[in-house]
């Protein structure tokens, strides 16, 4: 579209003189180009216009999935959270839950969370090397220093490759 109306501008341009100095044939191609360079403007603002819609209903084509997405995780642990609340309703009215009813629905929990790509950094009790990106002491008198061997004592969780909670860590008594 541009090299149109370049290409028209260095027609106009590049008359000869004795063309320019016939006025009224001049007069007429300027006349003509102008009327062009205006058709092409007015077609290039239409199509800048249309692009703006195309990337409003893209954004709102994005939101939607978006909305959808959370949709269909809350759906997945809908059940699971019905099944918390029942245990603390019992809990409540003075009943005796067992832990093991309340681990099997805090593990389904965890598992519709890993099929949404959350990784959970460490297991309670387990000796590994200090990384200061995934893992913060439990105590603020201890420094570690990097790939020593230090125990999880509360995981952390990473979300798509982000850390979003720090394991905390104690030291490794030998």
């Amino acid at each position: 579209m541009k090299n149109k109306i370049l290409e028209r501008i260095l027609l106009l341009f590049s008359s000869s003189k004795k063309e320019q100095e016939k006025e009224p044939v001049f007069d007429s191609k300027k006349g003509a180009l102008e009327l062009e360079l205006n058709e092409l403007k007015n077609e290039l603002i239409k199509e800048k216009e249309f692009n703006k819609a195309l990337i409003r209903d893209s954004e709102k084509a994005a939101a939607a999935g978006k909305d959808s997405e959370l949709e269909r995780i809350f759906a997945n642990i809908a059940v699971p959270l019905s099944q918390l609340l029942l245990q603390e309703s019992l809990l409540r009215g003075g009943k005796q839950i067992a832990n093991e009813d309340i681990m099997k629905i805090v593990l389904s929990l965890l598992n519709i969370f890993k099929e949404e790509d959350l990784t959970v950094l460490g297991v309670p009790g387990d000796e590994v090397k200090y990384s200061v990106d995934e893992m913060q002491p439990l105590r603020g008198d201890y420094n570690p220093t990097v790939n020593e061997s230090v125990l999880i004592k509360i995981p952390g969780f990473k979300y798509k490759g982000k850390i979003i909670r720090k394991s905390f860590i104690e030291k490794r008594i030998l």
